[in-house]
């Protein structure tokens, strides 16, 4: 990325045109509240708005964000490469998701009832837009826009939809609530069969009184809120209350397994599962538009999920690596110390002639190239399929297997003569460490390695360290990871 350069015109242009319509809605919301808040779907997608107070908000936003830039402003800008950690986009996912959630939600319920969107092509308005969402729409397609963020921007998809899969859960569950509480629909078939003696009668049958579809018959006691004075004239199913607790559990599920289940993609393939069985089972005490004989457009979805879950977890079963990781790991050993071997043969002859710099303060040299070179085809032939992490660079990541290897971690140290720089490789399965090698040059032998095991609590590493320009060696340790 480029550091110091002045703000750019589409900078301004587009921090100044979001100013404006924050400013455009959110001043005329602030002068006339009564008449936003009537109806603040249509509010949001009419036009109407302050045009003063949308220049004000986008001037002034824009003056922060040219004053900004001008702060950080050199001389020369220098391009640098800087390192953006996957959670650092999660702003950028946050907005992908949500902007696609609505988009599919809305279009999947379309298909549903495609009546509607006659209606809504003829007679457009907010309330047309926003009311009537398809919850698997908005998970297929936020789901397939945020995964293919996740691969542009060099993310694995796999562990990203991992991470993702327990959110989704709760989020669906929490959604659920609001399902509940507003009475939009979402509810089941007529329940008129008395409820059992240790159930409370809210929770196997409800009549939804107040209701926002506005269902029903008048209501002539109790509360009434106008516009909505609406109560259902039989009690049925609360199915998104049922839905709320069992998404509550799954997502307990998916918590406590979330470490414990590899390789990567089996929290999401179980997570399709779970959610299949779950909405499939619902729909069956539920009201929803029938898109085949009495097949809804919900249950083919949920057998899909479910088969796409049954069919990842066995995929994921049968990619379980069945290598020795002991032999594996003292073949590791072994070219570590070969390569040792060249680093110290080469620490007497080096001059700080060979050095180069890769930013401010990250010293590169010849003997990391080289070292790093010979690491690599020898690696090569070990695990063929690995890719590799390597710190200056050296061959290509792998979707899945990789070495991740700093060949000489230490330049800056070795570069000055200070005799305490070390060899680093790991292989990786995914996030999951398979195992570990450090070998410390300037002491052949002591060697730290780490193995995996059935659990994984912690990996810790007992590199040697200086004081007062000397090394300890340290003992040798195997230490579980």
């Amino acid at each position: 990325m480029t550091v110091g350069a002045p703000a750019s015109l589409l900078d301004l242009v587009s921090t100044g045109a979001l100013g404006f319509l924050l400013g455009w809605k959110g001043v005329f919301l602030l002068l006339d509240p009564n008449a936003a808040l009537a109806d603040t779907q249509g509010f949001l997608l009419s036009g109407k708005g302050s045009f003063f107070g949308g220049l004000a908000v986008g001037a002034f936003l824009t003056w922060l964000s040219w004053r900004e830039k001008e702060k950080q402003k050199l001389e020369t800008p220098r391009v640098e490469e800087v390192r953006i950690m996957p959670s650092e986009h999660a702003g950028n996912i946050t907005l992908i998701a949500a902007l696609w959630g609505l988009i599919g939600a809305k279009i999947f319920h379309w298909l549903e009832n495609p009546d509607e969107f006659m209606d809504m092509i003829q007679n457009p308005s907010g309330a047309g837009f926003f009311s009537g969402l398809t919850m698997y729409g908005g998970l297929i397609c936020a789901g397939a826009m945020v995964i293919r963020y996740f691969v542009r921007h060099g993310m694995p998809a796999l562990e990203g939809a991992d991470a993702a899969a327990p959110g989704v859960m709760l989020a669906y569950a929490v959604g659920r609530i609001g399902c509940q509480v507003s009475g939009d629909g979402d509810w089941g078939i007529v329940n008129l069969k008395p409820a059992p003696s240790w159930m409370p009668d809210w929770l196997w049958s409800y009549t939804y009184p107040n209701n926002v579809n506005g269902v029903g018959i008048d209501i002539l006691e109790g509360t009434c809120f106008p516009g909505y004075c609406r109560v259902l004239p039989e009690p049925v199913f609360p199915t998104p209350l049922y839905e709320t607790i069992a998404c509550l559990l799954l997502f307990g599920v998916l918590w406590a397994l979330r470490k414990r289940l590899r390789p990567a993609g089996s929290i999401f393939f179980l997570f399709l599962l779970l959610n299949g069985i779950e909405r499939f089972l619902i729909e069956k005490i539920r009201v929803n538009e029938k898109l085949i004989g009495n097949i809804t457009q919900a249950e083919v979805i949920a057998a899909m999920l479910i088969l796409a879950g049954v069919a990842g977890l066995m995929g994921s079963a049968e990619t379980q690596l069945p290598m020795d990781l002991k032999k594996l790991t003292e073949q590791v050993e072994a070219i570590c110390i070969d390569v040792a071997a060249f680093i110290r043969e080469e620490a007497p002859k080096f001059t700080e002639a060979g050095v180069s710099t890769k930013s401010a303060n990250n010293l590169v040299t010849h003997v990391d190239h080289t070292a790093e070179d010979r690491i690599v085809e020898a690696l090569e032939k070990l695990v063929p399929e690995a890719g590799f992490i390597a710190e200056e660079g050296s061959g290509d990541r792998a979707e899945r297997l990789n070495w991740v290897i700093d060949p000489l971690d230490g330049t800056t140290n070795f570069v000055h003569g200070v005799p305490c720089y070390c060899i680093s490789i790991a292989l990786v399965d995914g996030t999951e460490p398979l195992l570990g090698v450090v070998l410390e040059v300037t002491r052949n032998g002591a060697l730290h390695r780490v193995a995996r095991r059935r659990r994984l609590p912690q990996w810790r590493a007992y590199p040697g360290f200086c004081q007062e320009g000397a090394c300890r060696e340290p003992a040798r340790h195997r230490v579980p990871l």
